[in-house]
């Protein structure tokens, strides 16, 4: 990076950042295709014991897998936002007023990150789950 773009930023932060922040995207696209990868998992699974007579108990097991997994990874994907918003406050805190090269992300909300962290899709997807799955199970012990 020249030194004209950082003014006077310490050196090598802005590509520190930017590679922690790189980190924590890989970080959430993984745990996303566990998520999706799982999840499709318990659904087949979920047709082929729709069929079957006597499958209540097999059906309740696989709801509640189902939930326990997305809470978790709901729970992972939140603490990876809050690292990516907490890097990006740091950005904000280290870079000069008259620093004009480019953001260490191509858009960032500056004052909603709270909306950021609440309703990131990669964090709504997994309460997506637990309540398809909560249905499931609605259905079943219905029925």
């Amino acid at each position: 990076m020249s030194e004209e773009r950082q003014g006077s930023i310490p050196d090598g932060v802005y590509d520190q950042i930017r590679e922690l922040l790189v980190h924590e995207d890989q970080v959430i696209n993984n745990r996303m295709v566990w998520l999706g990868v799982f999840q499709g998992l318990l659904f087949a699974s979920l047709g082929f014991a729709w069929q079957k007579q006597d499958s209540k108990c097999l059906i309740v097991i696989f709801s509640l897998l189902g939930m326990i997994v997305s809470a978790l990874l709901f729970c992972t994907l939140l603490t990876s936002t809050i690292a990516s918003m907490n890097l990006l406050k740091c950005w904000d805190r280290l870079k000069p007023k008259t620093y004009d090269g480019p953001d260490v992300v191509g858009f960032a909300p500056k004052k909603c990150r709270l909306f950021r962290m609440v309703i990131a899709p990669w964090n709504l997807i997994p309460l997506f789950f637990i309540a398809a799955w909560c249905g499931v199970l609605w259905i079943i012990l219905m029925h």
